[in-house]
């Protein structure tokens, strides 16, 4: 994070973390904040410049978030800004649920979608087993799967 005056936080690096997923990852603070989040929520300036851990970014291109003045792209500045993140997911139609629910003693949703789930379960995973040495094959037979998907739910972008 980075104070109202420009200072970087504290690092939360961790040399034991090999590998990110990060859902839903919110973007830049500043004039991209809305009035919203700059009243409740003013801390929220990630620096993406220190995230150098090998990531797969998760987004929805319909997740409209009252924390921002942008739209869905705000989701995806980790992407574009941190250096160690590799890859983004970008969900079709997905909103900020990613098509699932909001916990798991809440079974409200605005776009139900167990298909969407199951695109970011089996795309995570692969991305992790790969990431962490397990299997090599995982990430790439996954990426190749929503490509050649008939109606692909989501496309795969990397650096």
């Amino acid at each position: 994070m980075v104070d109202a005056d420009g200072t970087p936080g504290e690092s939360m690096a961790d040399s034991r973390v090999r590998a990110a997923v990060l859902l839903c990852l919110p973007g830049t603070g500043g004039a991209d904040l809305s009035p919203l989040a700059v009243q409740y929520f003013p801390f929220m300036s990630p620096d993406f410049a220190e995230l150098k851990t090998p990531s797969l970014v998760v987004a929805g291109d319909a997740d409209q978030s009252p924390l921002t003045v942008r739209g869905p792209d705000w989701f995806t500045d980790g992407y574009r800004l941190g250096p160690g993140v590799t890859d983004l997911l970008t969900l079709f139609g997905a909103e900020h649920g990613l098509g699932g629910i909001q916990g798991s003693h809440d079974t409200r949703t605005t776009d139900e979608s167990p298909e969407c789930v199951a695109v970011v379960q089996q795309t995570t995973l692969a991305y992790l087993r790969t990431a962490l040495g397990l299997d090599d094959d995982a990430w790439p037979t996954a990426r190749l799967s929503l490509a050649e998907a008939g109606e692909p739910l989501g496309k795969i972008d990397s650096k």
